[in-house]
C-alpha cells in the first residue's frame, strides 16, 4: 500500500512540477511534448509496478519501488530544465490548461490502482 501511494504521489508531483515549470516562450505543443519525455520513465515504472502488483510479483514491486527515487529525480531535473526553456507558462493559467490538455492527449498517465484516471 505504501509503495503504490509513493508511486502515485511521485507521478502527481512530477506532473505538477512540469506544468509549473513550463512557459509560453515556445509553443504549447513543444512544451507538452518535452514534458511527456520527462514523464516517460515515471509512467513506465508506474505501468510496470501495476503489472507486478496484478501478478503478485513482490520482488519486481520492490525493485521498481527502490528505483523510483532515482527515476523521480531524473524526471524532476528534466522538468526543471523545461522551466528555462518555457519560463512563462508557469504564470499563465490558460497556457497551463492548454499544456495539460495536450499532455493528456500525447502521453496520458497509465491508469493504475484505479487512482489515476485518463
Amino acid at each position: 500500500m505504501m509503495i503504490k501511494n509513493s508511486l502515485y504521489l511521485l507521478a502527481v508531483a512530477a506532473l505538477s512540477l512540469g506544468l509549473l515549470s513550463c512557459s509560453k516562450s515556445g509553443p504549447v505543443e513543444n512544451a507538452a511534448k518535452d514534458l511527456c519525455e520527462c514523464l516517460k520513465p515515471v509512467f513506465s515504472d508506474m505501468q510496470k509496478f501495476s503489472q507486478a502488483l496484478e501478478s503478485g510479483d513482490k520482488s519486481a514491486m520492490e525493485k521498481i519501488a527502490k528505483a523510483a527515487g532515482k527515476v523521480g529525480e531524473q524526471s524532476t531535473n528534466c522538468m526543471q530544465s523545461l522551466q528555462e526553456r518555457y519560463p512563462e507558462i508557469g504564470d499563465d493559467m490558460n497556457l497551463q490548461t492548454q499544456v495539460t490538455v495536450r499532455i493528456k492527449e500525447l502521453c496520458p498517465p497509465p491508469e493504475i490502482f484505479g487512482a489515476i484516471p485518463h
